[in-house]
């Protein structure tokens, strides 16, 4: 899945390089409570850019913490995309420093990294058959997890997977960062507001639930 927006006054002519890292969200800190998921990116120059998240439906810290319905309303009420964002601008500023560790002394000089995420996503639902094949089918948070559980035991499905994917709109929003590094430290870490292009306008057939640059 390849984000279609252009990158506006981007003068990078660096190839992109696709990365994917595992990442805990937490759903609660009382008690502790964390879900994996496998954020898909990719970056080049200070840009990055979103491709796409999947939460495999195991995996949970500590160990069954929580059901999937409860990851399920996490997906729905937006914690999950929320930090979704911030791992992957950590990710992105992690790499960058890997490669420029002398940059920007504090006070005099700043360096600005700049992400770029689809606005407009909808969550799918892949789990495998005992022949071997995939499913995929739209995951629609206003259905009960107890639903999909159902359906998949029927078919004898396994290894069920959320998938966060960008929907067919042209729709993106670009947000920068902009610090300097004191003793070897990033700090005076400002985001900048969300600058949106084009509107989310999903097909007939599409569910498009998410706006995460809202």
């Amino acid at each position: 899945q390849i984000n279609e927006c252009s990158w506006p006054n981007s003068d990078c002519n660096e190839p992109w390089v696709a990365a994917s890292n595992d990442v805990w969200v937490e759903l609660s800190d009382n008690p502790p409570c964390s879900v994996m998921v496998r954020i898909h990116w990719r970056y080049r120059c200070n840009e990055y850019e979103l491709m796409d998240v999947n939460q495999p439906v195991i995996f949970t810290s500590p160990t069954g913490c929580a059901t999937q319905q409860q990851v399920h309303a996490a997906w729905f009420d937006g914690r999950i995309a929320e930090s979704v964002k911030q791992q992957l601008d950590d990710l992105a500023l992690g790499r960058w420093l890997y490669f420029n560790a002398s940059c920007c002394p504090c006070p005099q000089q700043y360096s600005v990294m700049v992400g770029k995420v689809m606005s407009c996503q909808k969550l799918l639902l892949r789990y495998t058959l005992p022949s071997g094949s995939v499913v995929s089918i739209e995951y629609d948070m206003s259905t009960p997890w107890t639903t999909y559980e159902a359906q998949i035991s029927m078919v004898g499905g396994t290894n069920p997977v959320i998938v966060m994917i960008p929907c067919l709109s042209s729709a993106c929003c670009y947000r920068s960062r902009t610090f300097c590094m004191e003793e070897g430290v990033v700090t005076n870490v400002q985001y900048g507001p969300w600058f949106v292009h084009g509107t989310c306008q999903p097909s007939e057939n599409e569910t498009c639930q998410l706006r995460v640059c809202e």
